[in-house]
């Protein structure tokens, strides 16, 4: 196993959500419109950003987040509201955590394991001393000796 590789592996992007709060920014104050969709599928050539109104909400969605079920794409909250939208840049940065400062946080962490390169190989050889014995330990329970006292050993080791 490579800590370091999965660990950068899990980075997450920026983008759409940068581009498309600093589109929103320019217009702060003002009522979200269909149009605002359109510039930011034009200056990020995704094509798929729209403003989905349900459930009394407004969101900005992009990647096909709806049709797959939230598998793909994102979400940004615009408003708790579907009628009377306006954009403010304080409640989208407040209400999208996740896609702003607490993201930006899970990154600085990474950031630090990975320049923790001697901790990232230690835990490498601890996993992989792991793996190596519990192997052995699954083998040696399927002696018959054990045969009475299996399960409540396995679930000793699990």
């Amino acid at each position: 196993m490579n800590t370091a590789s999965l660990i950068q592996s899990r980075i997450e992007s920026n983008e759409p959500q940068d581009t498309i709060l600093k589109i929103l920014r320019k217009y702060d104050g003002k009522r979200l419109t269909k149009r605002h969709a359109v510039e930011v599928n034009k200056a990020m050539a995704i094509g798929t950003c729209r403003i989905s109104k349900r459930w009394g909400m407004t969101d900005i969605e992009w990647g096909n987040y709806e049709s797959s079920g939230g598998v793909t794409g994102g979400t940004l909250l615009m408003a708790d509201s579907d009628s009377n939208v306006f954009i403010d840049v304080s409640f989208i940065l407040e209400r999208n955590k996740s896609q702003f400062s607490a993201k930006d946080k899970r990154n600085e962490i990474r950031e630090k394991a990975l320049a923790s390169r001697f901790v990232c190989a230690a835990l490498d050889v601890a996993i992989q001393r792991y793996v190596d014995a519990k192997a052995v330990m699954e083998t040696l329970l399927l002696n018959e000796v054990f045969e009475p006292d299996r399960d409540f050993l396995e679930k000793q080791i699990a």
